[in-house]
This record gives structure tokens, C-alpha cells and sequence, in this order.
């Protein structure tokens, strides 16, 4: 008799360093929330420290960084703070990721775009406009109304 194993798609997890920073260095300061997209932030390493920051740093993403997407937010070490800290971020698995669109199960990919989640606005959108595909939606929901998270089957090529 044949067995059958069951696996379940792995999440992975890695801890980074949020500069906080814009791509041309500008403070962010915007609040950092689980669920948003992050992508590599090459604008803002430090002068000699290039090999071993180069994943190591991530940011809001922006036009210049879309096809840099590191992972979605998995904790936050000082909630509620602008600025540098060290997040986790899922780069490959199923996370709740922060959108403003009409999912469909299995159907609708998702995708980052310049942006995060600011006033009930998310870096998340359909993958008709440009952007980086980051993901399917793992649900049903509706969050063309009512910004909220989606459970998406995350796969960072770069995680």
C-alpha cells in the first residue's frame, strides 16, 4: 500500500532592517504596519558595506525598487515608530498581505506597486498595471471598499 505525504507550503521568514528611508533618502515617516509589501533598499547602504547589507535593507516601495520586492511584514519591533528598526518579513508562504482590491481564490495574483497602505491605500493591485507580481490570493474577499488583509501564497524571487 502507497502512502501519501501531505506537505504544506512552508512559510519563510527572514529579519531585515527597515531604513525608513526613501530611495533619494528622505525620511519616510510613515507608521510600518504588518502585512505591507517591502522591497530591497539598494539607496541606502552603507559606503563599504555593500556585499552583506544588500538584502539586509528594505524600504517602502517606490517606483525605482517595484522589481526588488524582498517580502510582506510579519512583525515590527517598535510598532507605532517611524524610522530604522529590524522587521520580519515573509518572503515565501502564506501571509496576510494589506490590499484594496476584489480577490478571488487561486485566481487573482497580486501585486506591488508604488506605495503602501496610507490612509486606506495599499501597495497591493491587480497585475494589469505595472508592478511586481508577489503572489495569489489564498481567499475570497472583498477589499475594493474596505481596505483590509488578504491571505496570499507569497513568493519572493529574491527572498
Amino acid at each position: 500500500m502507497h502512502q501519501v505525504q501531505k506537505q504544506n507550503a512552508a512559510q519563510q521568514t527572514k529579519d531585515v532592517v527597515y531604513t525608513g528611508k526613501t530611495l533619494a533618502g528622505a525620511d519616510i515617516g510613515e507608521t510600518l504596519q504588518v502585512g505591507y509589501p517591502v522591497c530591497y533598499d539598494y539607496g541606502n547602504i552603507d559606503a563599504g558595506k555593500e556585499a552583506e547589507q544588500l538584502y539586509d535593507r528594505v524600504t517602502k516601495p517606490e517606483a525605482g525598487n517595484l522589481h526588488l520586492f524582498a517580502g510582506v511584514v510579519s512583525r515590527i519591533s517598535k510598532p507605532n515608530e517611524t524610522g530604522q528598526q529590524t522587521i520580519s518579513i515573509v518572503t515565501k508562504g502564506i501571509a496576510n498581505v494589506w490590499s484594496d482590491v476584489n480577490a478571488t481564490i487561486g485566481v487573482t495574483w497580486l501585486k506591488v506597486v508604488a506605495g503602501w497602505a496610507v490612509q486606506g491605500n495599499s501597495a497591493v493591485s491587480d497585475v494589469d498595471d505595472l508592478g511586481e507580481a508577489i503572489g495569489v490570493a489564498g481567499e475570497t474577499k472583498d477589499t475594493d471598499t474596505t481596505n483590509g488583509p488578504i491571505r496570499t501564497l507569497i513568493n519572493s524571487k529574491w527572498g
